[in-house]
């Protein structure tokens, strides 16, 4: 498993994952059309040149399975977005990716932030655990927010 910035490429494997029933399900906007997921990723390239931001691919045997990305970086509560393909749920990967990037924060957020915030649906509970083994704290019933210290991510294994 790998990330990479997202490109204009992974337009169609992006849409088919946004699209996908279990992702719509548990993602905090409406199921996009083709336009705009193509409107998402070139307003995501340009909060990575701006320094406001980053979406990842994230790939796996040369295929995107999924996505993960640092949004709102210049402020000073940062939010991280993801969803995965549901084939791959449940095998770590998610865990491995966020870890990453979360690692590498510090490239993709200005020095003002001191928090980072993820916005869970409530029946969600495998990425409730998720953000719970990367640090993430409750706040209220659909957020969970991580104090950030850099690149100093704590997180327990599990």
């Amino acid at each position: 498993m790998t990330l990479r910035p997202i490109c204009h490429k992974d337009a169609p494997d992006l849409y088919a994952l946004l699209t996908h029933p279990e992702v719509v399900r548990y993602n905090d906007y409406a199921m996009p059309s083709k336009q705009q997921v193509r409107d998402i990723i070139q307003g995501d390239i340009e909060l990575f040149l701006t320094g406001e931001g980053v979406r990842m691919a994230i790939m796996h045997q040369g295929q995107l399975i999924g996505s993960c990305g640092i949004y709102d970086a210049h402020t000073q509560v940062a939010k991280l977005g993801y969803e995965l393909h549901p084939l791959f749920w449940g095998k770590g990967l998610m865990y491995h990716a966020l870890s990453l990037l979360l690692s590498h924060g510090e490239q993709y957020m200005g020095g003002r932030v001191t928090a980072v915030e993820a916005q869970v649906h409530r029946d969600n509970l495998r990425s409730i655990r998720l953000l719970q083994r990367l640090g993430f704290s409750f706040v209220t019933e659909s957020r969970y927010q991580l104090i950030w210290h850099g690149a100093e991510l704590r997180t327990t294994k599990g």
